[in-house]
């Protein structure tokens, strides 16, 4: 804990002299942890801290000594700095007392602290360039390195034998995966939690039976865990009676009667149901993330964020 070094000084008038502002939010936390442990209201308040909770929270996400209700002050209160919202730490800690939000595990653990990250859920968008595949490539790595779970979309990436200018024939979207699955090897080595990535791709995409071959025995890939996104379109068709939209499909259901995977993410309900803002911005959902619960637009300048709490 840090010394409280705030200083008073009796003048005509009382006055606080100027001190750091993280000073005064000790000071406050301080001196509201002492007067509300005697009030009747705070009595009845975090009620849900029982005391098997309470023991769960100090086995692997408190710092030792910290009780629940002091690291719930501490993300109150830089939650407030970062906002610059004057009172939005007393509301939060209170609402948090009555039970009205829970927490992520990464915020409990990480939230204004200088280490690892307060998220835990990230989804990245691979276009097609070799620049922006390598650049996602390090972005997704260093997230799995602090402890995210990621994903990404590479539908945009041409399809294996279509012509590159100037450089013969594409490789595919299933080739370029291999880095991913390759980092994420890497990546594990030397972390505690170990590296997660979900890569996506439109049932549609030329490369699609290769892709279902993922995580199968032999297959160079087998750390990834991936999803397919289906189109309205295309499943009508397929509905209708395409064959070969048949063929793809009924392989989808073998998989994931197999081995669970690949995830099934309807893409054009995910955007008839997105918020207005969305709509009216142009913001695109091409897939979810590595945990499939969660719907957000991504393109090649930036990626979603998932917290659950």
């Amino acid at each position: 804990m840090r010394e409280n070094t705030t200083d008073f000084q009796n003048t005509t008038e009382t006055q606080v002299q100027p001190s750091k502002e993280s000073d005064l939010l000790k000071a406050r936390r301080d001196a509201l942890h002492d007067a509300t442990e005697k009030t009747e209201e705070t009595e009845g308040s975090f009620k849900w801290l029982t005391e098997h909770s309470r023991s769960f929270l100090a086995a692997g996400y408190l710092s030792e000594g910290v009780s629940a209700e002091e690291r719930i002050r501490e993300i109150a209160d830089r939650a407030e700095e970062i906002l610059e919202m004057p009172g939005f730490s007393d509301k939060f800690y209170k609402y948090m007392g009555e039970g009205y939000f829970s927490l992520a595990s990464p915020v409990w653990s990480n939230f204004g602290k200088k280490r690892g990250l307060p998220i835990s859920c990230f989804g990245s968008h691979i276009d097609d360039d070799m620049g922006n595949i390598l650049y996602t490539q390090s972005e997704v790595g260093m997230m799995s390195k602090l402890g995210g779970g990621t994903s990404g979309y590479f539908g945009k990436i041409r399809h294996r034998g279509a012509a590159v200018k100037n450089n013969g024939y594409a490789s595919g979207a299933v080739h370029i995966m291999q880095l991913f699955d390759k980092m994420v090897d890497v990546v594990s080595q030397g972390s505690v939690r170990r590296g997660r990535f979900s890569p996506y791709l439109p049932i549609s995409h030329p490369d699609i039976k290769e892709f279902l071959e993922i995580g199968t025995e032999g297959n160079s890939i087998q750390q990834l865990t991936h999803g397919v996104t289906v189109d309205s379109t295309w499943m009508q068709e397929m509905i209708d009676g395409d064959t070969d939209k048949r063929e793809v499909w009924a392989k989808v259901l073998q998989r994931r009667g197999e081995m669970g995977y690949p995830y099934i993410f309807y893409t054009d309900n995910a955007n008839n149901g997105k918020p207005d803002v969305y709509k009216d911005k142009g913001h695109d959902i091409y897939a979810s993330n590595l945990c499939t619960e969660i719907m957000l637009p991504s393109s090649d300048e930036w990626s979603f964020v998932c917290v659950l709490s």
